[in-house]
This record gives C-alpha cells, sequence and structure tokens, in this order.
C-alpha cells in the first residue's frame, strides 16, 4: 500500500506572494513529485498562466498540466473533492498535493476537507499563510478574511520584509490573532523548503506561550490561553470542546492547539481545524521540524495542561472557569 500523500495549503491576501511561492518550489530540487491545485473563486491568474508565463514547460494531460520536471498543476473553481478524487487516480504520477487558495478564502473549510482518519490516502500536512509584511496592518483592519488566513495558519511567511522596517511591531500584531504559528520573515517567498513542506503540523506541535491576548471578547480574531493544574478528563474534554465547536451560539472557534495532561498521566496533543478536532498521544521523542529541537511545550508543573482557542467572541475567564467546573466534577 502506497503511503498518504501529505496536503499543504498555501493561503493569503491578494499581492501577498503566494503565486511567487508556488513557483519557487515548483522550481527547486527539493526530491517531490508535486499535484498543485489552485482553488480559485473567480477570474484570477490560474496557475496555468503563471506556468506558462514563467517558462517552466508542460503539457496538457487528463486535464491537468504536466511540467516537465513532473509536477502537476490545474485550475478548479468549483468542487475541490471531486478534483483531488479525480488527481488521486493518478497517483503514481506524484508524492504531495499543494492547494493555493483564493486570495478572498477561508481556509477552515478547504483545511477541514483533509482532516481524514487513519488509513486514508491523504492527510493534511500543514497550513502556511503568505503575509504582505508592507500592508498587513491595513489589511488586518479592512478584512476579517486576513484574520481568519492567519488564525487557521501552522506557519506564517512575513513576506516582502524588504519593503518595511516595522518587523516586531508587525509580529506582536500576528501573535495577537494566532500565538502558535510559526513565523519566518522573507524576501521574494524565498523560505527554506523544509520549514514549509512535510512539516507534520498536525502531529507536532511548538511550545505554547501564555503572552498571548487573554481577556478578550470581541468580534476580532484573537488567540487565549487556558491552563489547567489538574489531570485532565478527555472524555469530559472532548465533551467540552465539541459542544464550542458544534453548538455554541456565542463562540466561534476557528483554531484549537493544545498540550494535555490526562487522569492516566500521559500527554496527548489536542488539535482542531473548522469543525473538527483530534486528540492524539503525544510521542515524549517527538521533535518539532520547524526548529529541530525536542518539543517540551509544558516545562513546569507534571499536571498543568495548556490549550489555545484562536476565533471570534472568545470569553477566556468564562472559557477557564467552564473548564475548571468541568473538571473538578470528573476528579470526583
Amino acid at each position: 500500500m502506497s503511503p498518504a500523500v501529505p496536503v499543504t495549503i498555501i493561503t493569503g491576501a491578494l499581492g501577498s506572494g503566494k503565486s511567487t511561492l508556488l513557483t519557487y518550489i515548483l522550481t527547486q530540487n527539493h526530491g517531490y513529485h508535486i499535484a498543485v491545485i489552485e482553488n480559485e473563486f473567480a477570474d484570477e491568474i490560474g496557475i496555468e498562466s503563471l506556468i506558462v508565463k514563467n517558462a517552466l514547460g508542460g503539457k496538457a494531460v487528463n486535464g491537468f498540466y504536466e511540467l516537465s520536471n513532473g509536477c502537476m498543476c490545474c485550475t478548479v473553481r468549483d468542487e475541490l473533492v471531486a478534483t483531488v478524487e479525480k488527481l488521486m487516480k493518478q497517483r503514481d504520477r506524484f508524492d504531495y498535493i499543494l492547494i493555493e487558495t483564493s486570495g478572498l478564502a477561508d481556509p477552515g473549510p478547504i483545511a477541514a476537507n483533509f482532516w481524514t482518519d487513519e488509513g486514508s490516502s491523504i492527510y493534511l500536512d500543514g497550513i502556511i499563510t503568505v503575509v504582505d509584511a508592507a500592508h498587513i496592518e491595513q489589511q488586518l483592519i479592512e478584512c476579517c478574511e486576513t484574520e481568519r488566513q492567519l488564525a487557521y495558519a501552522d506557519v506564517i511567511l512575513l513576506n516582502k520584509m524588504d519593503l518595511t522596517i516595522k518587523d516586531e511591531n508587525i509580529k506582536e500584531k500576528i501573535s495577537i490573532v494566532n500565538n502558535t504559528a510559526v513565523i519566518i520573515p522573507t524576501t521574494h517567498s524565498l523560505v527554506d523548503l523544509n520549514k514549509i513542506l512535510n512539516i507534520h503540523t498536525l502531529s507536532l506541535i511548538k511550545p505554547i506561550s501564555a503572552d498571548c491576548e487573554n481577556h478578550v471578547h470581541d468580534d476580532h480574531t484573537r488567540s487565549i490561553v487556558i491552563t489547567i493544574d489538574k489531570p485532565v478528563n478527555l472524555t469530559k474534554f472532548s465533551s467540552w470542546i465539541g459542544s464550542l465547536l458544534w453548538d455554541s451560539p456565542q463562540y466561534k472557534i476557528l483554531r484549537g492547539k493544545g498540550i494535555i495532561t490526562a487522569i492516566d498521566n500521559k500527554k496527548y496533543i489536542f488539535q482542531s481545524v473548522y469543525e473538527q478536532f483530534d486528540i492524539i498521544p503525544l510521542n515524549d521523542e517527538a521533535v518539532n521540524p520547524l526548529n529541530d529541537e525536542a518539543v517540551n511545550p509544558l516545562n513546569n508543573e507534571a499536571y498543568e495542561s495548556r490549550i489555545i482557542l484562536i476565533g471570534n467572541n472568545l470569553d477566556s475567564k468564562l472559557l477557564q472557569q467552564e473548564l475548571n467546573t468541568i473538571n473538578e466534577r470528573s476528579q470526583v
């Protein structure tokens, strides 16, 4: 049986540098045979035009555009899942899938298509958000899609750094929205591909800092951190987080990440994307491929758990109280 194919989603505002990043990836000697899907909602420049424009060479094959280096490209403006299913019929021609979203897209529903059970032929490797460093502050004010693209990100490429000098100020504003994403400053979307491809960000998690906006209750996308100093009943926690994702009229949770110490004294990774979540055992020997350091997200009390929720209308004090109450009842 062939190994599952990793899927990386590249998102970001119009003009941020997504297509430049794709062109860069497709011209590098990374060893992958990549299938690229451009998920567009309007008559924007498609990947075929991009390839022709950059003279990479290729030909139309079975509804896709095959490059001379073995990569395959297509544009889809309607049913993404159908396109992927069609693509998987040619599984022997590629070993990686890249999806570039429209600049106005909410990546959450797209990512949810690839949140699959163990044993599936594909899996979501990570979400990369490309940011125009020169205009991100204005976009955060004017465009709610920008907040969502940041919220879902595992890695944020802070692009066009040659056009701005406000590095730390921008990072601080981004961290208010998403405190867990790895931020990589870039120019012309040039980045070490080992930091954005095959990084397994739904299995590995960077340390979660408590230094984020922790008393927010408004309609902007923000990060909050909730900590628990007692072992957690995973069944109770799953029920609680499920009710927040599926049934809550008050909260809109876009992304969740965390490390949980359960009543069996073992640690687990909690991850959520859109309305789907997973809780899996933490491998004590796991290595974070983004910085090649051992994962040690807690580094303090043995029983402390810490989760971060990213979304809208989040009341950190109330959510903390809810979880404390549920967990205290489970201790009785």
